[in-house]
């Protein structure tokens, strides 16, 4: 027992590291999205009122000044919808398959690859969304930085990922206080993002909240990849990933009904 003993402790002391670790990355994660959550559809209605038409979007036999303004002010927010469900069907019709995949994944190749699956395509999703507010390029291009998006898995690849880790290093008496201290973190993290948000739009425009969430999301790539070791134990003793086994997993996942 004595033997074993400062292999327990290294192995604490590696598990309260890691929940450190984990709840920034919730800090970091959150705040970074949230950025643009707020930013992205005012933008894409100050670009459509900059470059909409104003001749082709009245009715010409309106009479009154007031109706033509409210007529093209309606017609501007419609376009904005519009283009803001076309985002969000080219997102996650894409991440809805990778989701499914994620769950059997984690337990193959482990958590860390998951994460850094997901944080890499966001933050390229991010920059080259950067480079698109900079540059006022067409919205249509925003499609192809969503696509892009919803291949990372989105937020919930990461929310699975780091509630998978919490179940790794925790346990059952422990695990539903960390994972209530994740959630916690995450909601400090939008509460902050949202309010920053009006006063970088006001002051700076809508470049900067881009900018700042792909610089955080680097950090946050760069932290993970330093400082997390992966907790998946099955990587040491579960059987070799085979495609029929694995897709056999995902048939018994969602056909078995629970009892």
């Amino acid at each position: 027992m004595d033997e074993k003993s400062p292999l327990v402790q290294k192995q604490n002391r590696s598990s309260r590291w890691t929940r450190e670790f984990v709840l920034s990355y919730a800090l970091l994660y959150g705040f970074a999205l949230n950025i643009t959550g707020r930013a992205e559809p005012q933008f894409i209605y100050a670009y459509l009122k900059e470059h909409t038409d104003l001749n082709e979007t009245n009715n010409v036999t309106t009479s009154k000044p007031k109706e033509c303004g409210q007529n093209n002010e309606d017609n501007i927010q419609e376009q904005a919808s519009s283009w803001t469900w076309y985002f969000t069907v080219s997102e996650y019709g894409v991440a809805i398959p990778i989701v499914i995949l994620v769950g059997p994944m984690a337990d193959r190749v482990g958590r860390k690859p998951i994460l850094l699956w997901n944080a890499v395509f966001t933050f390229l999703s991010f920059a080259f969304r950067t480079v698109i507010v900079y540059m006022s390029m067409d919205l249509y291009w925003l499609i192809i930085a969503h696509v892009v998006s919803g291949i990372s898995g989105t937020f919930y690849t990461f929310d699975l990922a780091n509630h998978a880790i919490m179940a790794d290093i925790t346990d059952n008496k422990e695990r539903s206080f960390l994972m209530v201290i994740f959630d916690s973190f995450l909601g400090i993290s939008v509460t902050c993002a949202q309010l920053l948000t009006g006063y970088l739009i006001e002051l700076t425009g809508y470049t900067y909240p881009f900018l700042i969430t792909s610089v955080v999301l680097l950090l946050y790539i760069m932290l993970v990849y330093a400082t997390l070791k992966d907790t998946c134990r099955q990587l040491e003793t579960g059987p070799k990933l085979s495609i029929s086994s694995f897709l056999m997993q995902i048939y018994l996942l969602y056909s078995v009904k629970n009892l």
